[in-house]
């Protein structure tokens, strides 16, 4: 089989996902000759296939006839990141940007791992950077919303968020964060509709938690917040903060005896709960009653 050919077929066999099949041509092309764009592609395929072992290698030969090239850098930051060695991959993502200033999928990469360190002014500066060379970078701009959102500057978190909701309608997170800047801001119509988004697109499942408290703390719906918690935990049956505030609904209707299944079930999924419930107002009463003295001797 002509080399043109092994090579199409590695490509076939890479699209329908089956990497075995793809280096095992390429391995079979190469043994005639190797042009670099499908070494390239072979050192890929190895990263798709789980073998960062095996892509670091053969990167790092390309590197070495072929070091002006950046996504070979880039793609050897994606392969030390995935053996946990980050630092390693910052210096080949730093590498790839010194090779090509406008790389804005390196400067993503750098800013995520700063965002992970806790370097927060580092990650906003690399996200800047990534919209710089790309404005349409979903995730670039979803979390630098995210980041002036928790600084509470919720116009620039609102266009930042609202932009990525444009990009992509279809991706999920945006809404559940257009749901949370519109609730700080108080347009509580509009963070239910953006949460009910979130929802329907089987996204975050703190859309229901944050919806049923909008029913219950804005509008006083207990029965509206008790119906989006419990559809919540259809979800996500062991969140213990969806049951928690399940049992917050049940004790401002005074039904101590649901209420106290659901912290019974909150604080077995969370111990930390048994002292956070004790300061929590709205438990105020059922803490007076028997069914916590029932609940205390339970939980020990």
């Amino acid at each position: 089989m002509r080399y043109s050919e092994l090579i199409e077929n590695a490509k076939e066999a890479r699209r329908r996902g089956d990497f075995r099949g793809a280096i095992q041509y390429y391995r079979e092309a190469f043994s005639k000759k190797i042009i670099v764009k499908d070494l390239v592609d072979f050192g890929l395929v190895h990263l798709d296939n789980n073998q960062p072992m095996q892509a670091i290698e053969i990167f790092s030969k390309i590197t070495e006839a072929y070091p002006e090239i950046p996504e070979i850098h880039y793609y050897l930051g994606l392969a030390h990141e995935m053996i946990g060695k980050k630092d390693e991959a910052i210096k080949n993502y730093l590498d790839a940007v010194k090779h090509d200033p406008y790389f804005s999928d390196a400067y993503f990469s750098l800013a995520l791992l700063a965002d992970e360190s806790g370097d927060e002014s580092l990650a906003v500066e690399y996200y800047k950077k990534t919209l710089l060379y790309n404005p349409n970078h979903y995730w670039a701009n979803l979390n630098l919303g995210s980041f002036y959102e928790k600084n509470n500057r919720l116009e620039l978190a609102l266009a930042h968020t609202r932009k990525a909701h444009i990009i992509d309608p279809r991706e999920k997170m945006a809404a559940y964060n257009l749901g949370v800047i519109y609730g700080k801001m108080k347009q509580y119509e509009e963070a239910e509709k953006y949460y009910l988004e979130e929802i329907n697109k089987g996204g975050y499942i703190l859309a229901y938690l944050n919806l049923a408290l909008i029913c219950k703390d804005v509008h006083r719906d207990y029965d509206r917040a008790r119906y989006y918690y419990l559809e919540g935990i259809s979800k996500d049956k062991d969140n213990p903060t969806l049951w928690y505030n399940l049992a917050c609904v049940y004790a401002l209707t005074e039904d101590y005896e649901n209420t106290y299944s659901c912290l019974l079930y909150a604080c077995i999924r969370d111990p930390k709960l048994k002292e956070f419930m004790l300061k929590d107002a709205e438990l105020a009463d059922f803490i007076e009653s028997h069914h916590y003295e029932k609940l205390s001797k339970e939980l020990g």
